[in-house]
Order: C-alpha cells, then sequence, then structure tokens
C-alpha cells in the first residue's frame, strides 16, 4: 500500500495509506529507495528499456560488438562507461560541461582507453525510434549546432532522486530531497530509522554500493535500541491509543 502520511501522536507514529487503513507503532523503518533521475526529453519515456538504461551491469551485456553512449561524465557515468568497454566497441561519453567531472583517476582511465570517446559540452535534445532506440539529437551548448547519432543503446548516469515525497512535512530533508539523519540513523522525527538506498548527501560514499558497505542498514536491534520491549503494531487506527506494557510508564 502507498504512504501517504507518517505523523506523531504521543510517543507513537500514525501511518496513513492511500486504501485509508491506518496503523500505528513506536517505530518506522522508511524505505523509500529512489528512481533514476531522467533528462526529460522527447522520446526518453517510450524508449526506457528499449534502447535506453540505467544499469550497465544488467543491460550492458546485450549490447556485444555495438556502440554505446553514455550521458554524465562524473564518476557513475566515467565508471560505467569503461564497464560497458568490456562488451562495446566503442563508448560515446557526453558531458554538457567544459570538463568531465569524474576524479582524476577516472578521467586518465577514460583519456587513456582507446574505445573510449569524451565529447564535452554536449547536450541531449531527442531521442527518436518506433518501440526503440534508432537516434539521438545531441547539442553543442556553445554552438547550438545538433547532430544526429545512431548508438545500439543509451545509459544515462545523472544521479538519483530520492521517493521523499510522502515525508517532506514529517521529517527534515536535505536540500536533494534526501533524509536528514543523526549517526543513529534516526530521523529529526524520533523514533523513525531511515533504511538503506536513501543515503543523505553528507553520509553518501560516492555512489550506492560504497554507501551499502560503509554503512549497511538499520535492523530491529536498531528499532530495539530505539524502545526497548516487545514492539506493537495495530492497524486500522484513528488515534493512537495502544495499552502499556507491564511496568511501563
Amino acid at each position: 500500500q502507498a504512504v501517504t502520511k507518517i505523523e506523531s501522536q504521543g510517543d507513537y507514529k500514525m501511518i496513513a495509506t492511500e486504501s485509508g487503513d491506518s496503523y500505528c507503532g513506536r517505530s518506522v523503518l522508511l524505505t523509500p529507495g529512489a528512481t533514476y533521475r531522467r533528462l526529460n526529453v522527447p522520446g526518453e519515456d517510450v524508449l526506457i528499456g528499449a534502447g535506453i538504461h540505467f544499469c550497465a551491469t544488467c543491460d550492458g551485456p546485450f549490447y556485444k560488438g555495438k556502440e554505446l553512449v553514455v550521458v554524465s561524465g562524473g564518476n557513475s557515468g566515467v565508471e560505467e562507461g569503461l564497464f560497458l568497454t568490456k562488451f562495446a566497441t566503442k563508448v560515446t561519453i557526453l558531458e554538457v560541461g567544459d570538463r568531465l567531472r569524474a576524479s582524476q583517476i577516472l578521467q586518465e582511465k577514460a583519456a587513456s582507453h582507446p574505445q573510449i570517446e569524451v565529447r564535452l559540452d554536449t547536450t541531449v535534445v531527442e531521442f527518436k525510434g518506433d518501440g526503440k532506440l534508432e537516434s539521438l539529437v545531441i547539442k553543442d551548448v556553445n554552438t547550438e549546432e545538433t547532430e544526429v547519432m545512431n548508438p545500439a543503446a543509451v545509459f544515462v548516469f545523472i544521479g538519483l532522486l530520492p521517493n521523499t515525497g510522502f515525508v517532506k512535512d514529517s521529517v527534515d530533508l536535505d536540500q536533494w530531497g534526501s533524509i536528514t539523519t543523526s549517526p543513529t540513523m534516526e530521523t529529526s522525527l524520533g523514533g523513525r530509522l531511515r533504511r538503506k538506498r536513501c543515503p543523505s548527501r553528507k553520509h553518501e560514499a560516492g555512489r550506492q554500493r560504497s554507501w551499502r558497505r560503509g554503512h549497511g542498514s538499520p535492523d530491529d536491534s536498531s528499532v530495539s535500541r530505539t524502545h526497548p520491549g516487545k514492539p506493537r503494531v495495530q492497524r486500522g487506527l484513528k488515534t493512537c491509543s495502544l495499552p502499556l506494557a507491564k511496568g511501563e510508564s
């Protein structure tokens, strides 16, 4: 069920859902995840999965012996572009800025790789294709001249958008929309713990897997430390009025 609202009622948290059901508990583990940021240009939506991809590991092997395009000169784009050279005969990296934004070591690897071409000051204007990607239109941001490219596929790595809209009025978010937390992974509304796949930027170690490896995910033990004793959850409530456990005041 889709969650529409989370609010605090005393020591408890009330969760409202789209279906009208409500849930009440002392702690909530947030696992909102994130969606891939898109270019928002014509033709993109209908060709996702049909020549436009967001995961080199998942979809790169399907393009063995083909020419590919990577959109983004950041760490993710250059690193995934290098990975795609295992399958592609050529990988063209498009960067809208006047220089790559990746780390120096990644830039050097890309510059020396015979299968990689880097094109700076270049943006994507449109994707074309009937059922599958056939071409893309790119533009030089300085001269505004356009050009048509015909790669087998395009891989877009321009970041993630946190799925945090439903909690934007309940907990503190940073300027990118990620949930901010304390070192113990507690949000601004005490008793709620954020889980993986939606890290705040100041904790993020460059990439998603670095985040998972370095921080992991809070689990039931985190909740137990926050609220010791047997967890209790009730459903279908309009207010939180759970009975106290023995010895609790």
